[in-house]
């Protein structure tokens, strides 16, 4: 509308004095302007993103990717850029007092092949880019620090080639906030595809009270037609004697949770010969009788670190991962047969090895370092890989009754994987602090999904419906 005011008084320009003017206004309903245009998304725009609360830049290492107890405890808040991808991170993150800061972002690429990609990405003040866990490139634009024709403003000055493994892969950021503007925008060459999600698959059947104890592993024993569950009792695994496991009914009643005590972090569990073996993280193999509840044998696997999940094959060899501090050390698999261990597979390809589950001759490894699902052949050993899963710690491993891998990441993840290596969500407790997905039970006579929840302190239970 047109509008102007009467009788205002103005200061005249050089001497200070006032006079006043008359004014006029009458309403005017013909002005007609325009929509504001929408902005259009470019192809290969990365429009979905976690970041986490800000942080002074001398407390966070911008050189190594962080062990994954650093990242857990972190607040994260999912956040969408602007449609052509520019990220405001001053919108989303609290600075601290007198900076700089860091915050942490990051995203997931997925892939239905194995393939190079371009990303063209801006950024300020200073960024450093990890794929896969592998730092890949580190820069600065600083105002005035870079080029003299640099402003300082963000757009896709900058370029990295990276090799899209099948599945998922993640882009994670540390970025600095030095001076002025703070944002992210990146770009990749081909259309970013949304991850596949499934959730309806699973339909929650049951729940125990909140009684266990840091639940770790859920097995089942289709003989005595109950469940086992592994607790370490304490968040500090490696406390002695405090560990123990409870039995449960396919219904989620606790028959008896202190049923085996006195046990070292127990993390995952076997049944074969009519004897149940059970993996301590402190270094031991643990014979049980499950008929007693009592343990017969402890056998102390020599240089182990973190002995984590176990399998068994159909001759009684027992595969055993230990996991191995995340910085320092390689990880290894041994095999116990006979009252001995020997290593069984290490190297390069094996690294943070945790979830283990033997199907169709080949042991199945969730290799953690590497963020890959593998699978080594039992006779010759070779490995191959069955697909990427970003990076996050690869727990639980089974197979369900139409031959998909089900695997769960410990954060709060679980898939469905094909053959093939595609991978669909189906459950998702990120939102859900104290929800962790832990070593599951998949109980193919009900298609029950049994989900130790860790800090949950309670065990949870889904059907699994068919597509």
């Amino acid at each position: 509308h047109g509008v102007s005011a009467g009788g205002v008084g103005l200061m005249g320009p050089k001497d200070g004095s006032a006079f006043y003017a008359n004014f006029s206004y009458r309403r005017d309903d013909s002005l007609v302007f325009a929509e504001v245009p929408e902005l259009e998304t470019p192809p290969g725009t990365i429009m979905n993103w976690e970041i986490s609360q800000a942080f002074k830049a001398t407390q966070v290492n911008t050189e190594d990717y962080p062990r994954f107890f650093q990242l857990y405890p972190l607040s994260w808040k999912k956040v969408v850029p602007r449609a052509d991808g520019l990220l405001d991170i001053s919108r989303h993150a609290q600075r601290t007092e007198g900076g700089p800061d860091v915050v942490i972002a990051r995203t997931t690429i997925a892939s239905d092949k194995k393939q190079t990609i371009k990303l063209s990405f801006g950024y300020s003040d200073e960024i450093g880019l990890f794929f896969n866990g592998r730092k890949v490139f580190h820069g600065k634009s600083y105002y005035q620090g870079r080029d003299p024709s640099f402003l300082g403003i963000v757009g896709l000055h900058d370029t990295a080639y990276l090799e899209l493994h099948k599945g998922l892969n993640e882009v994670y950021l540390v970025v600095t906030e030095g001076f002025g503007g703070w944002g992210i925008q990146f770009r990749a060459d081909i259309e970013i595809a949304e991850p596949a999600k499934a959730y309806s698959r699973l339909t929650k059947a049951w729940e125990t009270p909140a009684e266990l104890r840091i639940p770790e592993s859920v097995l089942y024993d289709p003989e005595r037609g109950i469940l086992y569950v592994s607790s370490y009792s304490r968040a500090r695994a490696a406390d002695a004697n405090t560990g123990f496991i409870s039995k449960l009914s396919l219904e989620g009643e606790i028959i008896e949770r202190d049923w085996v005590t006195g046990l070292d972090g127990p993390c995952g569990m076997g049944l074969h010969g009519g004897k149940l073996y059970v993996a301590e993280c402190t270094g031991h193999l643990v014979e049980i009788d499950p008929n007693a509840g009592e343990v017969l044998n402890r056998y102390r696997a020599p240089d182990s670190r973190f002995l984590n999940d176990l399998a068994i094959d159909a001759e009684g060899n027992i595969y055993i991962s230990d996991t191995s501090p995340p910085l320092g050390y390689t990880s290894v698999i041994y095999r116990f047969r006979d009252g001995e261990f020997e290593v069984w597979a290490s190297g390069d390809e094996i690294s943070r090895a945790n979830g283990l589950f033997i199907h169709d001759g080949k042991l199945i490894v969730g290799n953690s370092g590497d963020c890959m699902l593998k699978a080594i052949d039992l006779r010759t050993r070779n490995i191959s890989t069955v697909t990427c899963l970003a990076k996050d710690v690869i727990d639980g491993i089974r197979v369900d009754n139409e031959g998909n891998y089900i695997v769960s990441l410990w954060r709060g993840q679980a898939f469905l994987i094909s053959p093939q290596g595609d991978v669909v969500e189906v459950l998702n407790t990120l939102d859900q602090r104290g929800f962790n997905l832990a070593d599951f039970e998949f109980v193919k006579e009900t298609n029950m999904l049994i989900v130790p929840t860790f800090y949950g302190n309670k065990v949870v239970a889904y059907r699994l419906d068919r597509e």
